[in-house]
């Protein structure tokens, strides 16, 4: 078949690609590409692209180029052809899919009006997302360790550069998609059942809290970004996993509270850090009762350390009412 092919690319300068019908041009193109004449395919991909519905489909089957759909960019059909090839995302190679979305997507598409609407908004870009991120936990702590990437073999550095594609990604379409929250939140989500329930990939673990460093730092972002991060505290407070202070001041500069003048916000930290707070105070108390001998060094630094959190929160833009509460440091 492939030699019939070749043969085929004879024909090519003789015909109009205008005037060929468009199963024959997307086998010239083919054809073409065959005698490794990639400049000459690529011209002629791009006259037959738009009307040739098999040159389409040449290039989701990886039989033309990914890397020729850049130069019909301006077409809205090429990014219908684009959404086909991520919707293979998990049966792609990680080098495959790294160039797809890296520089592909978000390179050479990511300005094009018809790929906001059709892809980069689409619920499948969540889905990808998230898988960069579940596939890749393996090399997590190799993002924070340049040594690792080269002590690594060459899937660990595969996995390393999906993981860096995936938060590129995430930070591209966050806003686009709501901080990946869900559609309609609970008028009061702290109450009932709720946190038996997983709603969004920040409640199942699949996104992690330390990917909001890689937010934008615009106000829609950082908004959606504390939205994200109140949740996710809320959540591990109720069900005491990882509610150690240490871990709570690491995941609370994430906030970016310094900026934050949303009153809702503020009043909802404050809300949760007085939790905290009344929670340390329970803890120290019991610890002393049992053991009056107990060195308060560390009980101080948690203190201080929550003490700190509170002085990040814009406070005084709260009502007088929500400021009259017995478990706030007494200094604010």
């Amino acid at each position: 078949e492939e030699s019939t092919l070749a043969d085929l690319s004879g024909f090519v300068a003789y015909c109009d690609p205008l005037q060929t019908p468009p199963v024959l041009a997307a086998a010239m193109v083919q054809s073409v590409l065959l005698k490794a004449e990639t400049e000459r395919a690529r011209l002629l991909f791009e006259a037959v692209f738009v009307r040739s519905r098999k040159a389409q489909a040449m290039v989701v089957a990886g039989r033309i180029p990914v890397d020729f759909l850049s130069s019909v960019k301006m077409h809205r059909v090429a990014s219908v052809v684009l959404r086909r090839l991520l919707a293979r995302y998990e049966s792609l190679s990680r080098a495959d899919l790294c160039h797809l979305l890296d520089n592909v997507l978000l390179e050479d598409f990511r300005e094009e009006k018809h790929c906001h609407d059709l892809v980069l908004n689409n619920a499948l870009v969540q889905d990808i997302t998230v898988y960069c991120r579940v596939s890749t936990r393996s090399v997590a702590q190799a993002t924070s360790d340049s040594d690792a990437v080269l002590q690594g073999t060459s899937q660990d550095t595969d996995l390393l550069r999906l993981r860096k594609v995936g938060e590129r990604l995430f930070a591209a379409v966050f806003v686009l998609h709501g901080g990946f929250l869900p559609n309609e939140e609970e008028t009061c989500p702290r109450r009932g059942e709720h946190w038996q329930v997983a709603e969004c990939p920040w409640d199942s673990g699949d996104l992690d809290l330390p990917l909001l460093q890689h937010v934008p730092l615009t106000e829609d972002a950082l908004h959606l970004s504390r939205r994200v991060l109140l949740r996710g505290l809320f959540r591990r407070q109720h069900a005491d996993v990882e509610n150690d202070v240490p871990t709570i001041v690491r995941l609370w500069a994430l906030g970016r509270w310094g900026s934050c003048r949303d009153a809702a916000l503020i009043s909802e930290a404050f809300s949760f850090l007085c939790i905290c707070w009344r929670s340390q105070r329970a803890k120290k108390a019991l610890a002393v009762g049992l053991e009056p001998d107990i060195d308060n060094c560390h009980w101080i630094q948690d203190e201080e350390s929550l003490f700190r959190m509170f002085a990040d929160l814009q406070f005084w833009r709260l009502q007088l009412k929500e400021l009259l509460t017995p478990w706030a440091p007494p200094q604010l």
